[in-house]
């Protein structure tokens, strides 16, 4: 069974996971968050297990637009998963 949720306290395992998929990328590391965080945006780390085992990852990073009830949500180079799961990929982009 899949779950999706947030990681709220150790993003250790996070990293691990993008640094070391061969879809990862920089951009979808916490210290990217914590960089963009300095210019205003407020990363959110998301992680997809099944089974306990890791299967993806997301970096979402949320900016409100001046003047607007409205926020950009946006996911650079991501989410990491390996994209030839279909299983994996449905459950994380539904």
């Amino acid at each position: 069974m899949y779950k999706f949720e947030p990681v709220c306290d150790d993003l250790e395992e996070f990293d691990r996971f993008v640094i070391n998929s061969p879809y990862g990328n920089f951009r979808q590391t916490s210290c990217w968050g914590q960089i963009k965080s300095l210019s205003g945006w407020i990363p959110k780390y998301y992680i997809l297990k099944k089974d306990g085992i890791i299967k993806g990852t997301a970096l979402i990073q949320i900016r409100k637009i001046p003047y607007t009830p409205f926020s950009l949500m946006y996911c650079c180079r991501g989410p990491i998963l390996d994209w030839t799961d279909t299983e994996s990929c449905h459950a994380l982009l539904s």
